[in-house]
């Protein structure tokens, strides 16, 4: 009898084990993409600052122009980073200037036409133009879940 509970012990713990170690997070991703022959290159600028604070790892930026950059982390980041003109809000957990279809395609909310101002507190005076938005959910690692 204390073998069969020593088993049941046993095989929930290793069940728990198995639970605890499961992340809903997605792993990250290495892409290649292109930056643009702006001067200073507005693609490559982010992706740096991004390195730096340890959001993304870039791995390899050429020479060409334009560069090709090549990085490793979030998919939703790199995705938004490697479009003309888009921008990572790494606190909103969200990306400016993105379309609708690529927003989607990684799981996020697309807002065609959101405020300018949205993440002004109070009362401000805010200019009336369209930010197309793609907006993913908090992850457990995110600023905005913390």
């Amino acid at each position: 009898m204390t073998t069969l509970y020593r088993l049941m012990f046993l095989t929930i713990a290793i069940l728990l084990t198995g639970c605890a170690g499961y992340s809903t997070e997605k792993p990250p991703v290495t892409k290649v993409f292109k930056g643009s022959n702006q001067k200073p290159d507005p693609v490559l600028k982010q992706a740096m600052a991004l390195d730096k604070a340890g959001v993304i790892k870039v791995q390899m930026v050429t020479r060409s122009l334009p560069p090709q950059i090549k990085a490793t982390g979030p998919d939703k980041i790199l995705s938004c980073i490697s479009q003309p003109n888009a921008r990572w809000l790494q606190h909103q957990n969200e990306c400016e200037f993105t379309d609708q279809k690529s927003c989607e395609s990684i799981g996020g909310t697309y807002n065609g036409c959101a405020s300018a101002c949205r993440h002004m507190s109070g009362d401000v005076m805010c200019i009336q133009v369209c930010i197309p938005v793609c907006s993913y959910s908090p992850t457990k690692d995110s600023p905005t879940n913390k």
